[in-house]
């Protein structure tokens, strides 16, 4: 595991990588002037008892300032750290992931994570498709950025954490209601209760006609949520669209699901399923479903689901040969969803 911020002392880094030879710390202060307490993080998943991420990244921001300390340590469950005893406040979350970006991680009350950058086509999932002309996108639609989806991810957040010289006191967030209680460590243990901050999104399209004839489908979801706040769980109000993956279900029916940080804060975006379809004769067809109705009074916000009801492609003879990328139309349905 590695903490951060810079070197300023080599002695005082040495002295205390001998204390913990499993670390090496990078510490700006005065080694003589400073305490350094060990404490255990005891990782709790009874929120989401079947997830074990590779690893997990602990942040400690001191309160009175300065640059925080970041511990990185393998597996799920926690393990020892050494930090000054002083006030502090907290930030875990899982490490083990790749389209997902921190964003002002020097920050307890800015720190985010976004996504990176994608393409509208990326659920396809091969390079012909990534390489093609895009279709006009109706409304704000045209105007938001794409991101790859985040990969699955999970927080706990402390507004305080007391290190003492022979204690430790820390702050339960009492989650969905947001009430916070101060409570006494026994054994210097700091136990987080690890909470997912994405949410999975799936969607079926039954009672699709000549589906026989699709020769490459993919799809994207617009309005949805550009980061999530770490300190607060609080969701952007930037809204952006990402790219997903479609898989034929059956004979008549596509489907799929993938991870989102969730709806965004700006209440008037509307959430807009697209499907991009290719036809063996080479037409191309991007419908835009607006499933606003159905994300917006989602029974549970961390599972939705999203079920359309019949959709005729038009008909096209399915070709043995290599797809005509010299057809570079595109002709845009936008169908309302009532209900």
């Amino acid at each position: 595991m590695v903490s951060f911020p810079p070197i300023r002392s080599l002695m005082c880094m040495l002295a205390i990588a001998i204390a913990m030879p499993s670390c090496v710390y990078d510490y700006e202060g005065d080694c003589e002037g400073d305490y350094f307490m060990r404490l255990t993080i005891l990782n709790h998943w009874s929120v989401t008892p079947e997830v074990f991420p590779e690893g997990m990244a602990y942040f400690f921001f001191p309160k009175n300032g300065g640059e925080p300390w970041r511990f990185d340590i393998p597996g799920a469950d926690g393990g020892e750290v050494k930090v000054p005893n002083e006030a502090y406040r907290f930030v875990a979350l899982n490490d083990d992931f790749r389209s997902v970006l921190l964003k002002d991680d020097d920050s307890y009350e800015k720190m985010e994570v976004t996504t990176v950058a994608g393409n509208l086509f990326d659920g396809a999932g091969d390079a012909v498709a990534a390489s093609e002309s895009l279709p006009a996108r109706s409304g704000e639609l045209d105007s938001q950025e794409v991101r790859m989806c985040p990969d699955m991810m999970w927080s706990d957040a402390m507004p305080s954490v007391v290190v003492g010289l022979d204690d430790l006191a820390y702050t339960v967030r009492h989650i969905p209601d947001g009430d916070e209680e101060m409570m006494k460590s026994r054994g210097m243990i700091l136990p987080t209760i690890m909470h997912p901050i994405v949410s999975t999104y799936h969607f079926t399209i039954s009672n699709v006609v000549n589906l026989n004839g699709v020769k490459r489908v993919c799809g994207a979801m617009s309005g949805l949520a550009a980061s999530v706040n770490l300190a607060g769980y609080r969701h952007s109000s930037e809204a952006v669209t990402v790219p997903v993956g479609v898989r034929r279900v059956d004979d008549t029916t596509l489907g799929g699901e993938f991870l989102t940080f969730g709806l965004p804060s700006a209440a008037e975006v509307k959430t807009v399923l697209s499907l991009f379809v290719w036809l063996s004769d080479g037409r191309r067809i991007n419908y835009e479903f607006d499933v606003t109705g159905q994300t917006a009074t989602a029974p549970d916000p961390m599972n939705v689901w999203i079920r359309l009801d019949g959709l005729e492609l038009p008909e096209s003879e399915p070709s043995s040969g290599a797809f005509d990328v010299s057809v570079d139309t595109w002709n845009t349905i936008v169908i309302n969803i009532y209900g």
